[in-house]
């Protein structure tokens, strides 16, 4: 009799897990969990930052520079160790809060610039996925992604001239949809 019930119960279940793979199948509901967002400027620490005066007008010059819609691109070069970094990173909290671009995006470019790690790091924080094989094609996904809405793109530690067009990077000198801060330091 045990068996018996076994088999019946087997038999019974194996309908459900068809019934339930059928409906599943045919269902029309679009997927109800989604990757969540990695925050913004929140992510980056205040703890030593600390605005001194003589910091306060280079943080003050490139809040204005960011807020000039026909500005796309700003620098900043100082000698290393004064605190560009914590700077940019402060005036990227202060965009996001003012929602000067709708997102912040920081990458650390270094003296030899790797394209695929820059293009890993940008994506990683807009939340996108480049599946492209090539260069060419993952420098594409990207620009059209960083065209849409506005973003400010902040690139620490640049050492040399960088191939925007190779990384992904759309620059418009007409419209802000991507705004770009390099920060290097002098030698």
């Amino acid at each position: 009799f045990r068996r018996q019930c076994q088999y019946f119960l087997s038999k019974e279940i194996g309908r459900k897990v068809n019934e339930m793979a059928q409906l599943n199948q045919n269902s029309k509901f679009d997927p109800f969990s989604k990757i969540p967002e990695l925050p913004g400027m929140n992510y980056y620490s205040s703890k030593g930052f600390v605005l001194f005066e003589s910091k306060k007008s280079s943080y003050n010059k490139l809040l204005e520079a960011l807020k000039e819609e026909s500005v796309c691109m700003v620098g900043l070069v100082r000698i290393g160790g004064l605190g560009k970094t914590a700077l940019a990173k402060e005036v990227g909290k202060e965009a996001e809060k003012l929602k000067l671009f709708e997102k912040i995006v920081i990458a650390t470019v270094s003296e030899t610039p790797n394209i695929r790690s820059i293009q890993a790091q940008i994506s990683d924080q807009l939340g996108l996925k480049l599946e492209e094989e090539s260069d060419i094609g993952k420098a594409r996904r990207l620009s059209e992604r960083l065209s849409e809405g506005t973003t400010f793109l902040i690139l620490d530690d640049v050492g040399e001239n960088l191939d925007f067009e190779a990384i992904g990077i759309p620059i418009n000198e007409n419209k802000k949809g991507c705004g770009v801060l390099q920060i290097t330091w002098k030698r």
